[in-house]
């Protein structure tokens, strides 16, 4: 794994390293939860994310979202801002909702629809994992919620490519999150967690992203993404089948 000095990270923020080194950095803050912090802790854009997730409480105010996030504080024109908006939401995710009101009570599909909605086709496109390595995530982040998730099924999956996965958080209790490729390019999100949820599919939408959750044995499974209801109905049953039969073995 790379490792990059503070000064190295401030000419990244600055937008003066050479393209190929900005790619390395943006490439790596993909897969590494620890460069991510480092480098959210060392430019004041995260001070614009923190105001934008505070600004999601309210549902009259999305249309604040994108102008917030796309503005960050003035300095050279930085074309990485979004992923790194991208990475910081999901370090506040990993930090729990302290920013927030405690009795606002957040719904943990809620958080992780605002978190899927900044993902693009580029933003999966830049993971770049040795083989192999996708799996072994899925296995590491699985074990933190307790879930029995077929590894080789998932990542065989026709119309979802794996492409990583990592473990957040909410509520102080981890928060697993398998991202897809799907056929179109589009991003696509296995969220779970241990909440005890209803086991019934549910299909459903989220901020204009198609989604569906059900639960299996006191873990629910949230499934997002732009695309087709259909599509999301389809690739959501055969995923929860999947899981089901797993944990019947």
């Amino acid at each position: 794994m790379m490792t990059y000095s503070d000064d190295t990270l401030r000419q990244f923020l600055d937008g003066v390293l050479d393209q190929a080194k900005t790619k390395e950095i943006e490439t790596a803050m993909l897969s590494d939860a620890d460069l991510e912090r480092r480098i959210m802790g060392l430019d004041d854009l995260a001070a614009s994310v923190k105001a934008v997730m505070e600004s999601l409480l309210s549902e009259a105010r999305m249309a604040e979202l994108a102008p917030a996030v796309s503005a960050p504080p003035t300095r050279q024109s930085r074309p990485w801002a979004m992923l790194a908006a991208a990475c910081a939401v999901g370090v506040f995710i990993g930090i729990g909702s302290s920013w927030f009101n405690a009795d606002a009570a957040p719904d943990w599909r809620v958080e992780v629809a605002h978190y899927q909605a900044l993902y693009t086709p580029e933003t999966i496109n830049a993971i770049n994992l040795a083989p192999g390595e996708a799996e072994a995530q899925v296995g590491r982040a699985a074990a933190q919620i307790g879930a029995n998730v077929p590894l080789a099924e998932l990542a065989a999956h026709d119309g979802l490519e794996l492409r990583r996965a990592q473990v957040l958080g909410f509520e102080g209790a981890p928060l697993a999150q398998i991202v897809f490729a799907h056929s179109s390019g589009v991003p696509v999100a296995l969220c779970l967690i241990r909440t005890g949820g209803k086991e019934q599919l549910a299909m459903g939408e989220r901020l204009n992203m198609a989604s569906a959750d059900w639960a299996v044995d006191g873990i629910e499974y949230l499934l997002i993404g732009d695309i087709s209801a259909a599509d999301m109905a389809a690739h959501a049953t055969r995923i929860r089948d999947l899981i089901i039969a797993a944990n019947k073995a």
